[in-house]
């Protein structure tokens, strides 16, 4: 009662005893999470004696331990390092299983490297939500939402690409041999600044020209640039609503791939394991669409933000 009194009493918003209570304890008044971390907040205003402000700072004291317990460090999800193990091993054994003489069977199993490079994408997706939302509440970070959109975007891409240069100046007179001699100079030189500035996956026949790997590189940029836009909603998302967030992103992305198959015929030739005589007809341009343009690898990085968030939500 008297707890209530000091809530009641201040010259802040008016709080019943029970809201006071779940406030401290870190609800919202309805059993739910919290819409924002700034509901969790200490009361304000002044009582009437100094028994009642000696309460009123107690139950001070105890939000902002909840406030703090909120904001607890997120830990490193190491478990992540062994899937990325077994995803880069299933696509090191793709790269080079025929030549082991495996059954049919093993092969067409282990050669759909296009399919696991996708669970890449999401990993990517989870990872940045992890880092750039807050944990038990729906709201974006701090950082993310005072960085600026394009410096947020530049710090990302600046991980890798340091690398991705030092790589293409060292290789570049393998790369420069190999092209000047099937495609001459001036191809080779528009080949080299797709491979550069990262523009290649927009190029669906070009799109594993010099370093061709990087062809990731690229698709995941352009992903990554839509993230400071489209996190910030998500973070806000109930956890119905991300519920529905993801049906409509597999959707998003399946439907193009189910259009190809049906148009073209194609549900019986799996990607990795394609010979040349399946190539008779075969719409390779289209294809290539769907397996290196931005678009589709920004629906699979946002399904990995929508996957991370129902986890930090809590119950």
């Amino acid at each position: 009662g008297r707890l209530s009194t000091q809530f009641c009493g201040s010259t802040g918003p008016p709080l019943t005893a029970w809201r006071a209570m779940d406030a401290i304890a870190g609800g919202s008044g309805k059993g739910e999470p919290l819409q924002s971390c700034a509901e969790v907040a200490p009361p304000q205003g002044r009582s009437e004696n100094g028994a009642g402000q000696k309460s009123l700072e107690v139950a001070a004291a105890d939000v902002e331990e909840a406030r703090g317990k909120k904001k607890q460090a997120k830990v490193r999800i190491t478990v992540f390092d062994s899937v990325r193990f077994f995803l880069i091993a299933y696509i090191m054994v793709g790269h080079f299983a025929a030549y082991a003489g495996p059954s049919k069977l093993f092969f067409r199993l282990l050669t759909q490297i296009n399919v696991v490079v996708g669970a890449f994408f999401a990993l990517s997706g989870y990872v940045v939500a992890y880092t750039t939302t807050e944990t038990a509440c729906r709201e974006p970070s701090r950082k993310l939402v005072e960085t600026p959109k394009a410096l947020w975007v530049l710090q990302r891409i600046s991980g890798y690409y340091p690398l991705h240069i030092m790589v293409l100046v060292l290789f570049s007179p393998v790369f420069l041999y190999a092209d000047v001699t099937y495609n001459g100079w001036t191809v080779s030189v528009w080949h080299g600044f797709m491979s550069v500035t990262l523009v290649q996956a927009w190029f669906p026949m070009h799109a594993e020209v010099w370093n061709s790997p990087t062809w990731f590189l690229s698709a995941l940029s352009f992903a990554t640039a839509v993230l400071p836009f489209t996190i910030p909603h998500l973070a806000r998302q109930t956890k119905r609503q991300l519920r529905t967030s993801m049906a409509v992103l597999f959707v998003t992305g399946l439907l193009p791939k189910l259009g190809y198959c049906y148009d073209h015929n194609y549900w019986g030739m799996l990607e990795g394991a394609l010979q040349r005589h399946h190539l008779h007809g075969f719409n390779l341009t289209v294809y290539n669409e769907q397996r290196f343009l931005p678009w589709f690898a920004a629906v699979e990085v946002l399904m990995g933000v929508v996957a991370c968030r129902p986890p930090l939500l809590g119950h």
